[in-house]
């Protein structure tokens, strides 16, 4: 991997570590000599046998199941574990804004997801010691492709269909564009 690229790997059987797809990204000249973006873990031998600069780590199940949760609570200190030992400098991991539950802005989550999140924001706090990372609270992502309420919606006024919006319209939701997202990463690299 050069000094412009990210390389993407994507893991999709867990129990034996393979990779899925590897591709590599353009990220517009920032000085990154090895960047790994973690799709999904265990990651352990592509750490070893890439040995990036930098790991972002996108992966969650996104599921209230308490233990799914607990899954990626450990996959995190798994990966931080293996993240230390191989001397990654950088680590970037997305939280969610589900750590705030209804109370924001103090951390109070409702649900095993955000229990788990938290949980996970606060084993890369002890791991600071270590390395550089950056936990970023993401809202709702939207972009093109995406399968949220901004899309259904964009999809419903080109068709001239109603939008449809459940309970009294008053609930409020933050929303983050795909790109703004990736900025924030670039910068960070």
């Amino acid at each position: 991997v050069n000094n412009t690229q990210l390389q993407t790997l994507e893991i999709s059987e867990p129990e034996n570590g393979s990779i899925n797809s590897a591709k590599t990204v353009d990220i517009k000249g920032k000085a990154s000599t090895n960047a790994l973006v973690v799709v999904q873990s265990p990651i352990k031998t592509v750490v070893e046998k890439h040995k990036p600069d930098i790991v972002i780590h996108l992966a969650s199940n996104v599921s209230n199941d308490p233990i799914l949760c607990l899954e990626d609570i450990e996959v995190i200190i798994n990966l931080l574990k293996t993240c230390c030992r191989y001397k990654v400098q950088k680590f970037i991991f997305t939280s969610s804004a589900a750590v705030y539950g209804n109370n924001f802005p103090i951390t109070n989550p409702v649900n095993p997801y955000g229990i788990s999140k938290l949980q996970c924001e606060q084993w890369c706090d002890h791991y600071k010691q270590f390395m550089n990372i950056l936990i970023l609270r993401l809202g709702n992502i939207y972009g093109p492709n995406g399968k949220g309420v901004i899309n259904e919606f964009i999809k419903n006024i080109k068709a001239n269909e109603q939008l449809i919006i459940f309970g009294n319209g008053y609930q409020s939701r933050n929303y983050v564009y795909i790109d703004d997202v990736i900025e924030i990463i670039n910068n960070y690299l």
